[in-house]
């Protein structure tokens, strides 16, 4: 109202203002009716619980309003504290913040599709979401991921084929373009492309409990999980006793190291598996599907991941690893 007031008065006085004078009431009505369009435009959590937008804001971030208020409640002590204290800033909350974030996982858009739904500046932006990844991924894999009191009992025998499993890894990979150096380092000649591999332990109960991701695409299966806390996580107290878990045929040999590991059946030279090893192979197969299912959710659910990588690589663990995490926490709302 006091700027209306203004213009109006204002323009009762034009006949004595000079041309200067004039450019600057029009350019100040110009900037007035951008942030008004820029407001109306705007999503944030607020206005779309105020008009009743449970199907927008469920497309956007892939959760209903309860389902993030208890990831918020989660995290939202963790969340850093803003570095822009203007009043543009202060129209989003934290919690805006990390609805950002996810719905920037969610979509893989780009920072000017944010810059319009937002009404933030897309270098700000840029900004905020690596600050974000790089502050949260710790407290997300905290809270979501590695629960220090799993209980393997409750995994085992859930499997009657394979009583002493728990779980199934395995390796995917994301596309990334070409690094300018070192590039073979990256080349997968499997896939025939540069990417990022991650390795994922997944529970028989569809949760994944283990991460290591950021490998270089040349690296083989079996020495990423030689390489990782595999065997520390299956051991017990009882020194003849491993829990098990399921590996395809990129792992062949692992078993030399982790005796507990079930890995299919591999066909001799010159000859044909025979019909229990067939039959082996298939039961195997089967049940490790529960590995692949969680690679589904996760890159239906989170489109970045299904896009080429274009980023800098040091933000490609903190945003792999939400990912999962999140996943995580859709499986629990949506088992």
């Amino acid at each position: 109202m006091e700027f209306d007031e203004e213009i109006t008065q204002m323009y009762e006085n034009l006949n004595e203002m000079g041309e200067e004078q004039i450019l600057q009431i029009r350019q100040r009505i110009r900037n007035q009716d951008e942030e008004e369009e820029i407001e109306e435009n705007r999503i944030t959590i607020l206005k779309c619980q105020r008009l009743n937008k449970y199907i927008l804001f469920h497309n956007i971030c892939r959760f209903t309003f309860d389902q993030f208020d208890d990831i918020w409640n989660q995290l939202k002590d963790h969340m850093p504290e803003s570095r822009y204290k203007g009043r543009r800033y202060k129209l989003l909350t934290k919690k805006d913040h990390l609805f950002m974030l996810i719905t920037y996982l969610s979509h893989g858009c780009s920072y000017k599709a944010l810059e319009k739904q937002f009404g933030m500046d897309k270098s700000w932006i840029c900004r905020l979401i690596h600050r974000l990844l790089l502050h949260l991924h710790p407290f997300f894999e905290k809270q979501f991921i590695t629960p220090v009191d799993f209980d393997y009992e409750k995994n085992m025998h859930t499997c009657p084929d394979f009583p002493d499993v728990v779980g199934a890894i395995d390796v995917t990979t994301i596309k990334i373009e070409k690094p300018s150096r070192n590039w073979k380092e990256y080349y997968s000649y499997k896939h025939s492309y540069h990417c990022f591999k991650a390795q994922l332990f997944v529970t028989l109960r569809g949760r994944v409990i283990d991460i290591v991701s950021g490998i270089k695409g040349a690296v083989h299966d079996i020495t990423i999980a030689k390489q990782s806390k595999l065997e520390q996580m299956v051991k017990t107290n009882d020194p003849n006793f491993s829990y098990g878990f399921l590996c395809d045929r990129g792992y062949v040999g692992l078993q030399h190291k982790i005796p507990s590991a079930v890995i299919c059946k591999k066909k001799p030279r010159g000859r044909q598996l025979s019909e229990e090893d067939q039959l082996f192979n298939k039961k195997l197969s089967y049940h490790r599907q529960i590995v692949e299912n969680f690679f589904g959710r996760l890159k239906s659910k989170y489109q970045i991941l299904n896009k080429l990588y274009r980023y800098d690589h040091k933000y490609f663990v903190p945003m792999f690893n939400i990912c999962c995490a999140l996943t995580n926490k859709n499986f629990e709302y949506q088992p």
